[in-house]
């Protein structure tokens, strides 16, 4: 028996939106050896990393607040 692992990157198409959609992550393949020498996997397993977070909306200070703080400052 002997096992590998890494890392791996997929990129594909998604069908309803027409975008790239790209997942990279981690990889486990557990092999056999067969009586006829040939390898086969007997475990095949992925785990995706968490996409990355959405960038987050910053919120712009109006005049008013600057206006405030202006004021305090004298």
């Amino acid at each position: 028996m002997a096992c590998s692992e890494g890392t791996y990157a997929q990129t594909a198409t998604d069908p309803a939106s027409k975008r790239k959609v790209s997942e990279n992550g981690n990889y486990v393949t557990c092999w056999m050896k067969q009586a006829d020498g040939n390898w086969k996997a007997i475990a095949d397993i992925t785990a995706a990393e968490p996409a990355a977070p959405a960038p987050t909306a910053t919120k712009k200070r109006g005049p008013a607040i600057r206006k405030k703080k202006a004021a305090k400052r004298k």
